[in-house]
């Protein structure tokens, strides 16, 4: 420590200090696959994790247009539909959390259901 100190400081000085490691993209998705696949040796993330942290590194280099589902094809109720059972049933079958509420023709959407 008494020979360290002062030649830790000294390198500082010249090189800079530490400020930790950057990596790539490429690199942190192999560092969380490794994490995924490396459970027995003490990584703690599920399969569900590593699909998220995966999907937000590879968001930036997504554009809408890829990600989003064209209008036409798009689940919409309209606004007088009445939440029965059938009306639920066919919500929670389409999968999707929030379901676009039209008046009239399917081009006129008032807003959105949130579906939780």
């Amino acid at each position: 420590f008494i020979a360290g100190y002062p030649i830790a400081k000294l390198l500082d000085l010249i090189l800079g200090e530490n400020h930790g490691i950057i990596y790539r993209r490429a690199e942190l998705k192999e560092l969380i696959k490794y994490h995924e696949t490396s459970t027995e040796r003490g990584g703690d993330l599920v399969k569900d994790s590593v699909t998220i942290i995966r999907g937000a590194l590879d968001l930036q280099d997504k554009v809408v247009e890829s990600a989003m589902t064209p209008i036409e094809k798009a689940f919409m109720i309209p606004i007088d539909s009445m939440m029965d059972r059938i009306t639920i049933r066919e919500i929670y079958l389409t999968g999707h959390s929030r379901i676009p509420v039209y008046e009239g023709s399917r081009e006129h959407i008032l807003g959105v259901l949130l579906v939780k």
